[in-house]
């Protein structure tokens, strides 16, 4: 591991660890007020931090937040699993496991450095059109019926029509995710769509339809 991963994660253990002393510092009873104040936060955040130590502070503070909230969704849940008194079945710390996901992170990490993986942070339609080298593209856009009301940035009609025009005209291979709805369907009216079922766990274990769209052979 480079010296300057190794400092990464240090710095990603340090900082989940603060923010776990503040989460079980406070009676499961009447989780910390903190959680509002993260959603918050992040909601009118709208660029990515230069500073190592704000960066890694801005990721943690996302992942806890979907960790904590209900189906995952962060500023768009509301509030923290179990609400404000937590008084449901599933508490604020179900899926929130600092140790185990600080081994996560390290391990994700070093498996990214070892390939020499690069994160980026681009309009979809610069990657989509980078011929530079082969590449197999999976797109999970926001979905059309409820993107914009599940995620804090979704999707315009004109964004899923650029989408739809960018994988055509792509010399790339790609497998693309949406919901089941005329208007995808009618949208990718030229390519390949197949149905599948797929059991959503935020929603009592509701089972739907979804498509996987791909170009003709």
């Amino acid at each position: 591991m480079t010296a300057t991963l190794a400092s990464h994660l240090y710095g990603w253990r340090r900082a989940m660890q603060r923010l776990n002393s503040v989460i079980s510092s406070s009676s499961l009873s009447r989780p910390s007020r903190r959680f509002p104040n993260i959603g918050q936060r992040l909601s009118g955040t709208i660029s990515v931090p230069d500073e190592m130590a704000a960066l890694v502070q801005q990721a943690l503070e996302k992942l806890a937040l979907h960790r904590m909230s209900y189906s995952s969704l962060g500023p768009k849940a509301g509030g923290p699993r179990g609400g404000y008194e937590q008084t449901t079945h599933a508490k604020i710390d179900a899926r929130w496991k600092p140790d185990k996901i600080a081994q996560r992170v390290g391990e994700i990490s070093e498996l990214l450095a070892s390939r020499n993986a690069r994160i980026t942070s681009k309009d979809f339609e610069e990657v989509i059109r980078d011929a530079s080298s082969p590449a197999i593209l999976y797109c999970d856009p926001p979905y059309w019926q409820q993107g914009n009301a599940l995620y804090q940035w979704g999707f315009t009609y004109d964004d899923h029509a650029r989408l739809a025009r960018a994988l055509r005209e792509s010399s790339h291979q790609w497998v693309l995710s949406y919901d089941d709805c005329p208007e995808v369907r009618d949208l990718y009216g030229w390519a390949h769509i197949t149905s599948i079922s797929v059991r959503y766990s935020g929603t009592n274990g509701r089972w739907e339809t979804e498509l996987l769209i791909f170009p003709h052979q």
